[in-house]
Formats: C-alpha cells, sequence, structure tokens
C-alpha cells in the first residue's frame, strides 16, 4: 500500500487512489498524465537554492541554473550566413533603434482608424528599426516583422530590455524567432459537430493543452523561421537544447510524424508583454517573465523542448510547483476534505454506491433503480451528470442516438459498457451546492441518489423518473426484456448517420 499524492490515503495503486483518479482531473483542469511529478520540481527546487514561493526570489534563483540552459542563443554560436543590407540605418541620425514608448498606443489600437496627422508614424514604424544583432524590426498593418518574418514580439519587454543597455551577448534574430514559435500556443483540433455544442459538450484536460510548436511547422511562415534557426546555430552535439531535441526526433523517418504532441499551455504573449502561466496555490494565473534575457532563452528552450524530454519536465515543474508554498499539496484542503467525504459516503453505503473505473460512481436508490454520476460538464454547467436505467422504449432510443449520432465523448463510453441503455436525468447544482467543492458537491447527489425516496420531493425531474418507473413496474415490465422488446433497427440508426455525414462533407 502506497499514499495517494493527492490526498494522502492508502492507495492500491502506485500514485493515485480511486477517488482521485476519478476528480482531480476536474479539480485541476488537467489529466493525470499532465500533473508533473512532485520529485522532480523538488529536484528541480533544490537545484536553484530552494527558494520560496516568492515570485522575485525564484526568478533571481535562475542565475544558479547552469550556462547550457540558456546559452543557446548566443550570439557567438550563430554562424554568419547573411550580409546585412540595413546598414544605411546606423548612418541615419534620423533612424531610431528602436520605437519609443508612445509608438506602444499605435500597437495597441486593434482598430485603428485613419488619422492624417499619424502619417509619418506610420512611414516611421514601416520603416522599422536596427537591433544590436543587425536583424531589422518593422511594424506594418498590425504585424512585426524581424527580417521580413511575421512574429509575435513582446514589444514592451523589448523596448525596457534595450533602454536598459543589456549586455548584447546573445542574437536577438533567434532569440525573437524562439520566442515567436514557443509562443504560438494553437489548440488541439478538437472539431465537435453542432450536437456536441449544443448538448454543451468539452473535454476535461484538453482545455489548457496546446498543440506543441513542433506540430506547427507545416505553416510555411513557421518552416521558414525554424529552417533559419536549424541552418545559423552552430552544430553543438553535447548540449541538450531544444534544437537538437527536434532535429533527432524530425530525422528520424521510421517515427510517424509526430501530429499528436501537445503540451500545457506555458509562454505567453500579452499586451505586449512575455507571460508565464503558473500554479498560485490554488488557482492559476499569469505572471510576468521578467526582462533578462538569461531567464528568456532558458524558458524557451525548456518550452520548445517535445514532451517527455527533461527539459520540459523542468518547465512544468516550475509552472506546477515552484510558484506554491513548499507544503501545498497538489489539490487544495477543502478539495481534498471533499474527496474524504465521497470516500465516506462510499464506504458506508454497504455496497450500495460503487466506483466504476476512471469514469463514473454507481449508486442504487431505495426503489431499487440504479444511477451513474458522470463528474464532468453537465446540464447547465452543472460539474456532473446524472443517468439512470431506461423505463420505456422511448429512452432506449433516445440512448441509441446519443452513441450513434451525437457521439459524445464520455457517453459513448459509458454507454458501450452497457450497451447503449442509459436516461439521462436533468439533475443541475443549485446555488448552494455550486459554492461547495466538487467531492462535496458529488457527495451530495450520491446521498440524494441513495436515498431517492425521500429526495424525489425536491427534485423535480427524479420525482417524474420515478413515477415513471414505478407505474411501469405495477406492469410488469422488467428493464432485464427491455432490450429484447424494444430493440432499435440499429443499421438503419447507422444509415442516418452515414448520410449525416455526407451531409457535413457537402457543406464543407
Amino acid at each position: 500500500m502506497s499514499e495517494c499524492v493527492a490526498c494522502g490515503e492508502n492507495s492500491k495503486t502506485q500514485i493515485w487512489c480511486e477517488i482521485c483518479t476519478l476528480l482531480v482531473p476536474k479539480i485541476t483542469g488537467y489529466s493525470l498524465d499532465w500533473i508533473p511529478d512532485k520529485k522532480k520540481a523538488d529536484e528541480l527546487r533544490e537545484s536553484i537554492g530552494n527558494p520560496s514561493s516568492d515570485i522575485r526570489k525564484v526568478w533571481k534563483s535562475f542565475n544558479l541554473l547552469d550556462l547550457e540552459n540558456r546559452d543557446w542563443a548566443l550570439d557567438s554560436r550563430v554562424e554568419k550566413l547573411q550580409t546585412r543590407i540595413f546598414d544605411w540605418n546606423r548612418e541615419r541620425k534620423d533612424t531610431e533603434t528602436i520605437f519609443s514608448k508612445e509608438d506602444e498606443r499605435i500597437f495597441r489600437d486593434i482598430i485603428r482608424e485613419y488619422k492624417i496627422e499619424e502619417i509619418n508614424d506610420m512611414k516611421r514604424l514601416q520603416r522599422g528599426w536596427v537591433l544590436p544583432d543587425g536583424s531589422h524590426l518593422s511594424w506594418i498593418s498590425g504585424n512585426f516583422f524581424l527580417d521580413g518574418e511575421v512574429i509575435r514580439l513582446p514589444y514592451r519587454d523589448l523596448r525596457e530590455v534595450l533602454e536598459t543597455n543589456q549586455n548584447n551577448t546573445f542574437s536577438w534574430k533567434i532569440l525573437l524567432y524562439s520566442i515567436s514559435l514557443a509562443t504560438e500556443n494553437k489548440y488541439l483540433d478538437n472539431k465537435p459537430n453542432a450536437w456536441h455544442w449544443a448538448r454543451g459538450f468539452t473535454k476535461i484536460g484538453d482545455k489548457n493543452l496546446i498543440k506543441h510548436p513542433i506540430n506547427n511547422l507545416d505553416l510555411i511562415d513557421n518552416k521558414r523561421v525554424f529552417n533559419f534557426i536549424q541552418h545559423s546555430l552552430l552544430k553543438n552535439g553535447d548540449r541538450d537544447y531544444w534544437l537538437e531535441n527536434w532535429s533527432k526526433i524530425l530525422s528520424d523517418r521510421t517515427r510517424m510524424f509526430i501530429k499528436g504532441y501537445k503540451a500545457p499551455r506555458s509562454l505567453i504573449v500579452d499586451k505586449g508583454r512575455l507571460m508565464i502561466r503558473v500554479r498560485r496555490n490554488d488557482t492559476w494565473r499569469k505572471i510576468r517573465v521578467p526582462r533578462d534575457l538569461n531567464i528568456w532563452s532558458t524558458l524557451v528552450n525548456w518550452s520548445l523542448s517535445t514532451p517527455g524530454h527533461e527539459n520540459r519536465m523542468k518547465l512544468e515543474c516550475l509552472q506546477y510547483y515552484l510558484f506554491c508554498d513548499i507544503e501545498r499539496n497538489i489539490i487544495s484542503n477543502p478539495d481534498i476534505n471533499g474527496i474524504k467525504f465521497l470516500r465516506g459516503i462510499i464506504d458506508q453505503s454497504d455496497g450500495k454506491v460503487v466506483l466504476k473505473g476512471e469514469k463514473r460512481i454507481e449508486i442504487t436508490g431505495e426503489l431499487g433503480v440504479k444511477y451513474a454520476v458522470i463528474p464532468g460538464r453537465g446540464p447547465h454547467q452543472s460539474r456532473f451528470r446524472v443517468t439512470a436505467e431506461p423505463i420505456s422504449e422511448q429512452d432506449i432510443i433516445e440512448g441509441q442516438i446519443n452513441s450513434l449520432i451525437l457521439r459524445r465523448e464520455n457517453v459513448q463510453r459509458m454507454e458501450r459498457e452497457r450497451n447503449g441503455l442509459v436516461k439521462e436525468l436533468c439533475i443541475v447544482e443549485d446555488p448552494s451546492l455550486r459554492k461547495l467543492v466538487i467531492g462535496d458537491a458529488i457527495g451530495s447527489i450520491v446521498m440524494a441518489l441513495l436515498n431517492d425516496k425521500t429526495s424525489r420531493k425536491n427534485i423535480n425531474t427524479l420525482d417524474n423518473y420515478l413515477s415513471r418507473f414505478e407505474r411501469y413496474k405495477r406492469r410488469g415490465d422488467k428493464n432485464d426484456n427491455l432490450r429484447e422488446r424494444f430493440d432499435v433497427n440499429r443499421n438503419y440508426l447507422e444509415q442516418m448517420v452515414a448520410l449525416r455525414e455526407r451531409l457535413q462533407i457537402i457543406n464543407r
């Protein structure tokens, strides 16, 4: 027996207990596979001098990291393959080395009206500036261009860095191109159809995940940027940085192209600032990355490393643990208490409440009806859904249509296990339940379903269902024979699905 890493209870598995396996992804917004190993986080914390969770102290401790985390973008490592054509800018006294603080007002204007007094400013911004490494930066029609390529630029941070005259040992072009790749943040290609949206479809655990940048090289702009970086950086096989990581993967022809690579969102360019998404005790926040090129290059190196790589794990540990109190658990104390509350209900139910895998809790009520509570997005933004056994042919048809036509992820898996026979009950959270953590809320619903004879007085949908159940029971209609008596023509339903898919293709 080992302790569950989330709630601390004894667990039959190595890491998570059964209830935490069910609820922690809903609490954190991450599937269990994406929650970093706390031991790895402790190793990272120790390597940078065990700083407290104070934001400034964490960033200051980055000075203790090995040079190999940040020296990949040094100007000395860049092959000088190009002859600069913008040297004339250096000789013109009316050309600035970087934009001014007043120019940021123009960059922020999403809807910009034509103003004759801004014509000279527009020309100046289009003419651009020369960065310390000789690369040319300009702004045209809402986009920044670096040597002709559109990039995502933390322009406010860039101006402040250049104004402080930091030592220019980094290649600005390599670093800014890499930041642009790392901050694209393309969301996963979940393409639910109209039925999914109409029924509130969402995939818990994916909302904070993005495509890893290596998946986005099919975009021609990204491909050119990556090719320039690849051809410009001096090869250094003994250093483990992101470009070496990418090159090994992309050159392996025995491997399918890694379209499935995804990662938690990390670096973001927001209103001209370079930000990082981190966990601050019980909430997630975007915090500003210091205007320090050593930190920038370290974070970009970690962010661009592929999932499972040691450097990528460092970034995820930084995000998840290092800005939290050291004694902070993976989930909050109220959530732990909610899980213990639910566990107590299960343990004292005499087998009437059981966990079924990682998806649902099954309950047998006082009237003998079997219910299931499925954590996740439910009706009217509830944090769970409730299903029950079907009573009539109408319930069976509805369940099979959900399975064959709506194709909702969680419903489909559950229905496959139960031959498609479910009846969804519209039971929603009232304001008092919404104030509770999810463990307490689900525990309360489980208790209500256990005592369904009493609870029906306060839950209209449950009362309607039980009234129908009692009527059918009096008529002698047994659930055991429902499938035989009301079998839906699956061939007909499959034809409906095929026709619907053809119509979707035609309408594209």
